[in-house]
């Protein structure tokens, strides 16, 4: 966003597709949908076709790259399939991923886009507070061997949490 190739303000939303591959049990978490008050009912109506599990998660201040184009005040969506034990790890191979998944996540984002640039469909930015978040400490990363359960309850105190790795320190 520091150097957009086009300029911001004409920028009707951004799509983030981190982490799409690995779609199971039909689970699509779509995050950002507090971004604009747009989004949820383009969400139910585009996927009637499609049949995801929509996990819908208003917050709009995530870890990802849709975090710099929201603090311009660009609206956005981030798919995501959760996290798997292969993250970021190279067992995270071409052999592990859903295509099938991957496609009928992009035929619900095609639709989405096609909504999104026509030039009756307004895709308003809602402001959402940040949240306070916990330190990072100084960029560390800590292993419990647990996996945070990204699709759950955002009601919940405290952490969910989806796995606890055998062998590690949980």
């Amino acid at each position: 966003v520091a150097h957009p190739p086009v300029p911001l303000e004409t920028m009707v939303a951004y799509f983030n597709f981190d982490m799409v591959g690995r779609l199971r049990e039909n689970k699509l978490i779509v995050q950002a949908v507090g971004s604009s008050p747009a989004w949820r009912g383009m969400l139910e109506k585009r996927n009637i076709p499609v049949g995801l599990t929509l996990s819908p998660q208003d917050d709009p201040w995530l870890p990802t790259d849709l975090t710099s184009f929201y603090a311009q005040k660009v609206p956005g969506l981030a798919f995501f399939t959760d996290l798997h034990e292969d993250y970021n790890r190279p067992t995270d191979d071409v052999e592990t991923l859903n295509y099938e998944g991957m496609a009928k996540v992009a035929d619900l984002a095609r639709r989405l886009i096609d909504d999104a640039v026509n030039p009756a469909t307004v895709i308003e930015y809602a402001r959402v507070e940040q949240q306070a978040q916990p330190s990072s400490r100084m960029g560390r990363r800590v292993y419990t061997g647990m996996v945070p359960d990204f699709a759950g309850s955002t009601d919940v105190q405290g952490m969910r949490v989806s796995d606890v790795r055998a062998g590690g320190p949980a």
